[in-house]
């Protein structure tokens, strides 16, 4: 029995709201966690962006990554396959290059680490084994839409 006065209609509205509330505050607490979580990878990418772009700022493009930089696509394409030029050499060039731009511009979300081990394992490979776009880097712009 209810100790107050109270009727299965006050009963079933005290129940209805305990619930409301409880999804409010689970809401409330994933929506939290979640900010936190999205936070904590926000940090994570900033530090590991500045990591990678540590090993460019002291240096200036050299000659020979200004050189690469000014290659057309056919010409650059030719070079790689022929190997005058290194996957890895051309890999340098236009990262020092996305950090210099990305100084002025934030234009890169993320770098990938393991770039230069994937290019150190493409210049090993032999010559009939080097597919057209061999060792030309790639860049991939992120789009989100905002609705």
């Amino acid at each position: 029995m209810c100790p107050y006065p109270c009727s299965w209609l006050s009963v079933g509205a005290f129940a209805l709201a305990a619930i409301v509330t409880n999804r409010a505050v689970s809401h409330w607490l994933n929506a939290r966690r979640l900010r936190q979580l999205t936070a904590a990878r926000r940090r994570q990418h900033l530090e590991a962006k500045e990591r990678f772009a540590a090993r460019f700022r002291d240096r200036q493009i050299t000659e020979k990554q200004r050189d690469i930089l000014r290659l057309e696509f056919h010409e650059l394409r030719a070079r790689l396959q022929e190997g005058s030029l290194t996957a890895v050499e051309v890999l340098e060039a236009y990262q020092a290059q996305a950090v210099a731009v990305d100084a002025e511009t934030n234009a890169v979300v993320e770098y990938l680490e393991d770039a230069t081990a994937r290019a150190v394992g493409l210049d090993s490979l032999p010559r009939e084994a080097r597919g057209p776009l061999h060792g030309i880097p790639v860049s991939l712009k992120v789009y989100r839409r905002k609705i």
